[in-house]
């Protein structure tokens, strides 16, 4: 039988009560341990991911026995994630607060073809939540994640927490319904067109969403100033190559991009600039930052879209702020 710690936590009594409540005849300890919980966040969907992510636990054993989506607000992530979120720096909690906000997330209970200790099993499988720290067989490494805020997959770390965390994202009677289908052995088929929603053109890429705003700035610019001195051409070659670019794996365009294009684009605010065109300017530099793995600060990025006119939606938002507060670092070749 599986030893549940945190019995102190009113989330994790409340579920256990609810289990032997559900389930009469099954001990409560020992059926939990069976099953994990697992996310999909919104960026699993975004690159369009959602179909192979399912399809990769599969193939580690993992099966839907339950699975709805649900939608994050501020209250929920600060009890989910009290923890983890007390040490992240302040930024890098704006953009998590952001990411979950942004879409829905799939809840998923996973059965484990291996019986108990289900859990630790997927939390072991999962990977850290820095992608460079995984190696290839991590989920979140064959999922495609992006970086330490776009990672694509949580999961519970102990059995204590699948109880818990699925406590504080179902009401009641969806709890009872989950853990019945557990003990049922119930395997969910999910439609194909469910995880197909919440798919956004650049995905999780910082180089696809990168080049297409310096595009787009460095067009104002033009219109105002005449020529770039080779900006045009620059950001023209960037969009050409990167729009023939997958988005499944964005590190490894962004690495491919350093190496196609290894100085920085440097100074493009040739000519006297309004102060709109030299928004723009320094919108593209701060744009050079985050393609070459310096990180900024979201408040400074935020104002310098802002004051460049640079409507970005919400999801693109996310991918900007996240490598803004977790950049993939300079590899060989790149500029400082």
């Amino acid at each position: 039988m599986t030893t549940i710690e945190q019995l102190d936590d009113p989330d994790v009594r409340r579920g256990l009560a609810v289990v032997a409540d559900a389930v009469p005849d099954a001990d409560p300890r020992e059926l939990v341990s069976t099953a994990a919980l697992a996310l999909l966040t919104p960026g699993t969907f975004a690159a369009g991911r959602a179909r192979f992510a399912l399809g990769e636990l599969a193939r580690d054993g993992f099966r839907p026995a339950y699975a709805c989506f649900v939608q994050f607000d501020h209250a929920v992530v600060e009890r989910m994630w009290v923890d983890s979120l007390a040490k992240m720096a302040p930024d890098r909690r704006v953009v998590v607060h952001d990411l979950l906000a942004a879409a829905e997330s799939l809840l998923l209970l996973l059965v484990d073809d291996a019986g108990s200790g289900a859990t630790e099993r997927l939390a072991e499988l999962k990977g850290h939540s820095d992608p460079a720290r995984n190696g290839p067989r991590t989920l979140r490494a064959r999922f495609g994640a992006a970086n330490r805020v776009i990672n694509l997959l949580h999961t519970a770390e102990t059995t204590a927490d699948t109880v818990r965390e699925l406590t504080i994202l179902l009401g009641e009677d969806d709890l009872a319904t989950a853990w019945r289908s557990v003990a049922s052995g119930r395997v969910v088929e999910l439609d194909g067109s469910v995880l197909d929603v919440g798919t956004v053109w650049c995905g999780n890429s910082i180089a696809h969403l990168a080049a297409a705003l310096r595009s787009r700035l460095a067009d104002g610019l033009a219109a105002e100033v005449g020529s770039l001195d080779g900006v045009t051409d620059r950001v023209g070659r960037e969009w050409a190559w990167v729009s023939g670019q997958p988005v499944t794996d964005p590190r490894g365009v962004l690495a491919a991009y350093r190496s196609e294009f290894p100085t920085r684009l440097g100074d493009c605010g040739a000519g006297r600039l309004s102060t709109t065109g030299a928004a723009r300017a320094r919108a593209i530099a701060v744009l050079d930052d985050l393609l070459y793995g310096t990180p900024v600060p979201v408040e400074l990025l935020r104002g310098v879209l802002r004051d460049a006119r640079c409507v970005v939606e919400p999801w693109e938002w996310v991918v900007l702020a996240s490598s803004a507060v977790s950049p993939l670092a300079p590899g060989p070749g790149t500029a400082p």
